[in-house]
């Protein structure tokens, strides 16, 4: 049963949220010793046993930036794709890709715009987010009427259609676009443009498409630029320390982002 407001199983509930009856829980952490993010319960729980894919490149994937190899396998010990899938109590695959891009590259692995492809037809909530390689390899942005692979918008129309086609909504399929949290050492792309712009076109597509989109960019509640002890992101060259952040989320950050997406979709998807 539903509460709203008061307290259960000694947790607070705020005015506004939903919160379904806990057994055997303790406060302080789950049984796996990851540390509650918007739990759910089975009661009435629209996601339990529902089928998630996780599509982008490695901070998807879940790289470990603070013991990253040198062939950037090691993952966090608790990525945020496997928290979000944990917590509402689904299942997930993830198919993030350590340097993937939107468009084809050379020298790096499938696009999306053909990973995509790979995904089974039976996943009920797919969540994108790719196209910080794309900017760092300098693809051109080109223009929102752009509809192949040589500009990063055409790619994201390539993409975002895509998966609007195969993950149908008439079918109960949710497609959701996730733009990256702000990224500052990677500010100016090529000439006058920006990364910015990168996640613009990223919030222009997944509109024209009328794919809900998830902003960490402006709502992750963390930011690079209020990052100086570098507790989300650890330095971006610690041989000049020149100030800026890694791309790729600490642990600390990806709880966070962990519990950004699983509030957005209990707040967008639960009744």
């Amino acid at each position: 049963m539903f509460i709203r407001g008061g307290q259960t199983n000694n947790i607070i509930i705020q005015p506004n949220d939903f919160a379904i009856s806990f057994t055997n829980y303790d406060s302080s952490e789950t049984h796996a010793g990851i540390k509650l993010v918007c739990t759910i319960g089975s009661d009435d729980n629209p996601f339990e046993g529902k089928s998630f894919g996780f599509l982008g490149d490695s901070i998807t994937h879940g790289l470990d930036p603070d013991n990253s190899t040198h062939d950037h396998t090691t993952v966090l010990p608790h990525p945020w794709a496997n928290q979000v899938a944990d917590a509402l109590g689904a299942n997930m695959i993830n198919y993030g890709v350590n340097s993937a891009t939107v468009v084809p590259v050379a020298n790096h692995p499938t696009p999306l715009i053909e990973k995509y492809k790979e995904m089974s037809p039976d996943l009920d909530y797919v969540i994108v987010m790719g196209g910080i390689n794309d900017a760092f390899n300098q693809i051109p942005l080109g223009k929102m009427e752009d509809r192949d692979s040589s500009t990063f918008y055409g790619g994201l129309h390539i993409l975002y259609k895509a998966l609007a086609q195969k993950y149908k909504r008439k079918d109960g399929k949710h497609v959701i676009v996730m733009t990256y949290p702000r990224y500052d050492a990677l500010h100016t792309v090529r000439d006058d443009v920006t990364f910015d712009q990168f996640v613009q076109a990223m919030r222009d597509v997944a509109g024209y498409y009328s794919i809900p989109i998830l902003d960490l960019y402006n709502n992750c509640e963390i930011s690079p630029f209020s990052d100086d002890e570098f507790e989300y992101w650890i330095e971006n060259n610690a041989s000049n320390h020149d100030g800026l952040h890694n791309p790729h989320p600490r642990q600390s950050a990806a709880d966070i982002i962990a519990d950004t997406m699983c509030r957005y979709l209990k707040s967008s998807y639960m009744e």
